[in-house]
């Protein structure tokens, strides 16, 4: 694996993704992370992620750090945070909606982070570490699309799931489930 190739057209398809966003006039800015900076990590601000969600969504996009020499998949990762300070009376409530959900989805999973504040949505799939250039590029497009897509059409329901103003059953009712 020539590590060095694979790092600079990883961020090469990066540096693609974000200037279609800015060109779409939708808030993306690259950082880089990662002790030898290989991970770029594209942070995306979706202002109409939803239809109720008036705060929108926080996307963060990138390549999960390259493992040993003899690695043949890596991993690209799609997270988008809903809400970034959950709490109440209906997290039970909303756990169970998640776990029952997650099972009709068509790829990724809605889940809570370890410390039990932000709610999000995440798809990760694999890839051959030596794809490159549009191959990349389009698979990148791929895992993006089908994260904003499923994220936008269920993350209304979730939260309001976690508001109270609906619960498990009139979520699968909604969904005609």
């Amino acid at each position: 694996m020539d590590k060095e190739r694979i790092i600079k057209a990883r961020h090469d398809v990066m540096m693609q993704v974000e200037a279609e966003f800015q060109e779409e006039l939708i808030p993306a800015l690259i950082t880089e992370v990662g002790e030898n900076k290989e991970t770029d990590v594209l942070r995306v601000i979706f202002d109409e992620m939803g239809f109720d969600n008036e705060d929108g969504a926080t996307g963060e996009f990138f390549f999960a750090p390259l493992g040993s020499e003899e690695d043949t998949v890596a991993h690209f990762v799609s997270s988008i945070t809903i809400a970034d300070d959950i709490s109440g009376d209906h997290l039970g409530e909303l756990y169970a909606a998640m776990a029952g959900l997650n099972c009709y989805l068509p790829c990724g999973s809605f889940g809570v982070t370890r410390g039990g504040s932000i709610l999000l949505y995440k798809l990760v799939i694999p890839l051959p570490v030596e794809l490159t250039g549009e191959a990349l590029k389009n698979q990148v497009d791929i895992c993006m699309g089908n994260a904003v897509a499923v994220c936008d059409q269920y993350a209304d329901l979730l939260l309001k799931v976690l508001a109270g103003e609906m619960d498990r059953e009139g979520m699968f009712e909604a969904l005609g489930l």
